[in-house]
Formats: C-alpha cells, structure tokens, sequence
C-alpha cells in the first residue's frame, strides 16, 4: 500500500524563521504538537495480534533513543508544554542537515479512532485542536489510520484556511512496536519535515515521499 500525488506539483513553501528559541542552546528550536488520533502506528502486540491501548504510544517513543535525545535540556519546554495539560517534551537528535532542534510533545486521543469510522466531526475535532495550540507550536504532525489518511488530509487542507504553519499527517501498515515497521521512518520523517523545513500547508508524508494534502490517494 502506498499513496500517489495526483499531481506533479510539489508541497513547497516559503522558507520563514523559526521563532522558537532557547536561552539555553545556541541553536534554534522548533515546537512541534503531535495529535496522536490513533491508527496502526500506535498498536501494541497482544495475544490475538495488534490492538489499541490508550496511554502506551508515546511511552514506548521515548524509550527510543532515535525519537528521543536524553541528553537535551529542555526545561523551558517542559514548564511550557505542562502549563497547557500536554505530555513532557520529546527531543529528536541533532541531524545536521537541519538547522534546528526539534522539540516535540503528544496529545492523544481518547478513545483512539479508528480511520474506517472516521467521519466530518473528527476532521473538525483535529481542525479545532490545531486552532487552539495554533500560537504555542511552530508546526503539526497527525498521526492517523491509513484508511482514510488521504481524505483527512484533503479535508483539512480546505478547512485549515491561511494556514501559515506545516501540517504533515503519517501513520503506518506496521505498528513501530515491530521491527520491520514503515512507522519508524514514516514518524522520524513527518517531524523532520513538519520541524525542519516550514511548509505551511497541509501534507500527506508516507513511504519516504512529502505530498499535498489534496493531492493524495490511497492505493493498495
């Protein structure tokens, strides 16, 4: 399964500043929110195959040292993402093709959707979500189910409206509690398109290709 850009233009943006710095570090921050609605990704193993369990995703992210920087001091982000009700801050390692570090922190759903079921009110819900956290993060990521990723995203690239920060949806056809699976790269490379080049629109990121929002389909 994979998803074909429906047309040859590229999700580009304008390259803008990136505002969030720390007095602590001499490189440059990017805040990243990510809404964890639900999906493959986030399944864990169990005796009848994969299910969904609340509260375990983001856990099992940080105990892995490629989606999290022990290391980072970030106790400016941690008092900020706190005051808000949101999870403490995960740090990606520095990468130096990326000018910034990106700081992130996760807001998951509960209870975590099913894509199949998906319907107008949770493409409102995401919708609202952004619009409330839209002045205390730089850029997005949605973690979503890949059944209904791409109407999603064509969706909200028609309600976010003067989007001026990125939006990148991914998910996964394995969750990342196994080896083998796609959401390692697919999560890895939303937040470094999401947090390390701002694209302000909504995009679709999968299987190692950046496309627009509502210039996606899904095909088997």
């Amino acid at each position: 399964m994979s998803f074909l850009q429906l047309s040859s233009s590229p999700a580009t943006g304008r390259m803008s500043p990136i505002t969030s710095v720390s007095s602590l570090d001499v490189v440059p921050r990017s805040h990243v929110l990510v809404l964890y609605t639900g999906g493959t990704i986030g399944m864990m193993p169990s005796e009848n195959g994969y299910d969904t369990r609340e509260n375990c995703f983001e856990p099992f992210v940080r105990s892995i040292p490629l989606f999290h920087d022990e290391t980072l001091d970030v106790p400016m982000e941690t008092d900020k993402f706190a005051s808000l009700g949101l999870s403490p801050p995960l740090g990606l390692p520095a990468a130096g093709d990326l000018k910034n570090r990106i700081v992130y922190t996760m807001k998951e759903y509960h209870p975590l959707l099913d894509s199949s079921n998906m319907d107008m009110d949770d493409w409102v819900r995401i919708t609202n979500d952004i619009k409330q956290y839209y002045q205390q993060f730089d850029r997005f990521v949605i973690l979503h189910g890949t059944d209904t990723m791409a109407y999603t995203a064509s969706a909200l690239s028609f309600m976010l409206e003067n989007l001026g920060k990125s939006v990148v949806i991914s998910g996964a056809q394995i969750p990342i509690s196994e080896h083998r699976s796609d959401g390692i790269n697919n999560l890895l490379g939303a937040l470094t398109m999401a947090g390390g080049y701002p694209i302000p629109e909504v995009c679709l990121y999968f299987h190692g290709k950046l496309l627009r929002g509502n210039r996606a389909a899904k095909c088997s």
